[in-house]
């Protein structure tokens, strides 16, 4: 088994041009990322297909080292959680995912963790148990506790900043009238059903964040209690 040591140096073999790697992987998504989900398609292409596609050569190093038998599952993981999913949800604090693209990153997120254990659909091992063997949340804790936190920030923000701003702000064009059909999904939205889910009205939400460790604990303890 390669200990954590030995697979970091290994990372560090030629780290100029991993550097350049990740950088153009992340300018590509933000190049194509127009809307949301197709930000969400170019970010999974690589997770749902094996990286067998359009970034096989530029982390084909990456993929043999989390599917090698020779290194340790932890050391896998954590290399996942810093690399894999750290790119792919890049921003996502902000999305306003919709149910169906939350499930596509809940599929590729899965795809990646059976691979980490060489596990196939084959072997009809349920996602539960396969979080159980890597340590991993499901995509959608992972999502709103990444929104909360990103609110918690947002809320302690000084009034004169661009974020706070928006968060009140009320948009009204003039004579602009909305379409028939249920209104487009927004962050707001997302964000006040994960406080409902947490107990937390908005206004208990804006005093609880004070409390900068206060509040990150009550996340945490909201997506564990989910969990269970």
């Amino acid at each position: 088994m390669a200990t954590l040591r030995q697979c970091t140096t290994c990372v560090k073999v030629n780290r100029k041009r991993r550097l350049i790697t990740k950088r153009k992987y992340n300018m590509r998504c933000k190049s194509r990322s127009k809307s949301i989900r197709a930000a969400c398609i170019v970010k999974i292409a690589p997770v749902g297909y094996g990286v067998r596609f359009d970034l096989a050569t530029e982390i084909n190093w990456l993929w043999n080292l989390l599917t090698s038998t020779n290194i340790n599952v932890k050391v896998k993981t954590r290399l996942y959680e810093a690399i894999i999913l750290s790119t792919l949800l890049y921003g996502a604090d902000v999305w306003p995912l919709t149910a169906t693209l939350t499930k596509s990153l809940d599929a590729g997120h899965h795809r990646w963790q059976r691979s980490i254990l060489g596990i196939s659909w084959k072997d009809r091992i349920t996602n539960v148990e396969v979080r159980a063997r890597t340590g991993q949340q499901t995509m959608d804790n992972i999502l709103r506790e990444r929104r909360l936190r990103w609110l918690g920030h947002v809320f302690r923000m000084d009034h004169k900043r661009i974020p706070q701003q928006a968060l009140y702000c009320q948009w009204q064009v003039p004579g602009y009238k909305r379409g028939p059909g249920r209104p487009r999904a927004n962050w707001r939205g997302a964000v006040s059903k994960d406080l409902r889910k947490m107990g937390f009205t908005w206004e208990e939400a804006e005093v609880a964040d004070l409390d900068r460790h206060g509040w990150r604990r009550s996340v945490a303890q909201c997506v564990q209690l989910d969990t269970g």
